[in-house]
């Protein structure tokens, strides 16, 4: 298959959403191209700045935290989607843990205490994290 047709499949990918080179790698490969052919017009594209894995890291990062998830989540995602630990590191900076996790609770506020910790740790938030929400929680009167 041709370079060109290669380049517009990309595109066409990477007009609906951010993809990381992992995922764009995996899905053309399962179309048949060449992993010499994938990683040339990835070069391209990263080059012309149409593809950027500290980008998609950071699309991800506003989506994760608006859905109230952690940050341990957020790196597991971004680890699954081939994104290089260097990237995960700094985008965990940027990832604000508290904001997120009053999404969680504004979500998840109508469960008993005992379960609302348990679902914060399946969304991957720290004890820690966990800790401010419910000291918050009690300063508010929110939870006894």
């Amino acid at each position: 298959m041709s370079q060109q047709k290669l380049k517009h499949d990309i595109l066409r990918l990477l007009a609906r959403r951010e993809y990381s080179v992992f995922e764009i790698v995996v899905k053309m490969s399962h179309k048949g191209y060449s992993d010499q052919d994938i990683d040339h017009v990835l070069d391209e594209l990263k080059r012309l700045g149409l593809q950027s894995d500290e980008r998609y890291a950071m699309m991800m990062c506003d989506h994760l935290m608006q859905q109230g998830k952690g940050k341990m989540f957020l790196s597991a995602k971004l680890n699954e989607r081939g994104v290089q630990r260097s990237l995960i590191d700094q985008v965990a900076l940027e990832f604000d843990e508290n904001q997120s996790i009053l999404n969680a609770y504004a979500r998840i506020n109508n469960v008993s205490p005992d379960r609302l910790e348990k679902r914060l740790y399946s969304r991957g938030f720290s004890g820690n994290t966990i800790g401010w929400l419910k000291q918050k929680l009690v300063e508010e009167g929110n939870e006894s």
